[in-house]
């Protein structure tokens, strides 16, 4: 979820001992997000949270809005100097706000994290309250979903898109298992289970490449011959999950991989009761690789590989086979072994090249 998360800036700055430290050690997670969190919130403060403007209503001494004629008169305001109004005003006690200090709050709570940790969190929400943030927020990301009214990414400000990555982190660093517990999860959003999946190996190989071009979700626009006046309007562009540009330290040479991240298992039942990849998926990953093609003259379009990649939770697959000069590759990764397991899989995965000796670029 940390990989997932907005916070990839705070990731690439970190040391790579102090990245891997965390990794081998998940019960430790939230002290990098308590460290996060109130160095973010620190410096907001100093610079004014943002604030907006809020609907209030008051009892006044003079006339500021639009008057509450009802109110005045049935309270009796006038004869006690007073007028009821209603006016809008800028106020930093806003939703987001809010949820930024109950995430505060909740990690001077938590019983794993190091008492200075607790008792920083502690502070910065009451300053929090100094400036007028209420403490109170119904359920900020809806039903306990990261995705939800609230959403990072529509926040204009990035410091803002910073401290509020970090405390939805706080606030829903939780993991669905199959095993009965409190709390459900519908079916219907194992979409968001997906995202999860395919964002968290994006972040990890930003994070773990910083000097390999790693790309989320690019497009691939349509190489066209030909085509008809109308075509634009209606047909679709194609969007890779992940796609990794590359140069081989021992020959200069470029590469390219594209990734596609899939929720499900890496083969189904056909008719005949065998397990077989899904044909969709390879057409999808083949369309990706064979639409880039420029010629002879682009030699990293003609030999780039993909990967459909899957979660699994025990099986190891590791599959590959060569067509029109692409390397086509099937792979799963272990989501219940441990950390350290998970993150060697990633990169032996990734810097490995089928059919050769020869490893991709590494990193130290």
């Amino acid at each position: 979820m940390l990989y997932a998360s907005n916070l990839l800036d705070d990731l690439l700055s970190d040391a790579s001992t102090k990245r891997q430290h965390y990794e081998e050690n998940p019960d430790d997670i939230f002290e990098l997000i308590a460290e996060i969190l109130t160095n973010v919130v620190a410096h907001r403060l100093r610079r004014n949270l943002t604030v907006e403007l809020a609907r209030r209503q008051d009892d006044l001494t003079r006339v500021r809005g639009r008057i509450d004629h009802m109110r005045t008169e049935s309270h009796h305001l006038l004869q006690r100097g007073r007028i009821a109004c209603v006016f809008d005003e800028f106020t930093a006690d806003t939703q987001k706000n809010r949820l930024v200090r109950q995430a505060l709050d909740k990690l001077s709570q938590t019983p794993g994290l190091k008492a200075e940790w607790r008792r920083l969190c502690r502070t910065y929400s009451e300053a929090l309250e100094r400036v007028g943030v209420g403490k109170d927020v119904t359920d900020p990301f809806g039903s306990g979903s990261p995705n939800s009214s609230i959403t990072v990414g529509t926040v204009r400000n990035p410091e803002d898109q910073r401290m509020l990555a970090a405390a939805k982190l706080a606030l829903y660093l939780r993991i669905p298992t199959e095993d009965e517990g409190t709390e459900y999860l519908a079916l219907d959003r194992r979409h968001e289970l997906w995202k999860l999946f395919e964002n968290a190996v994006a972040g990890f190989y930003k994070v773990t490449f910083p000097e390999w071009d790693v790309q989320h979700g690019s497009k691939i626009v349509w190489q066209k011959d030909a085509s008809s006046r109308g075509i634009d309007s209606i047909l679709s562009n194609m969007y890779p999950d992940i796609t990794i540009e590359r140069t081989d330290p021992h020959t200069g040479k470029r590469s390219r991989m594209v990734i596609d991240t899939k929720f499900t298992e890496i083969t189904k039942e056909n008719q005949h009761n065998q397990d077989k990849l899904d044909n969709e998926h390879i057409f999808q990953l083949y369309t990706y690789l064979r639409s880039r093609e420029k010629g002879a003259c682009d030699d990293i379009s003609r030999t780039s590989s993909g990967m459909l990649l899957y979660p699994s939770a025990g099986a190891d697959v590791d599959e590959w086979f060569t067509t029109q000069g692409h390397v086509i590759r099937f792979a799963t990764v272990d989501l219940s072994a441990d950390n350290k397991d998970i993150r060697t899989r990633l990169i032996r995965l990734i810097q490995s090249n089928p059919g050769t000796a020869r490893t991709l670029g590494t990193t130290s």
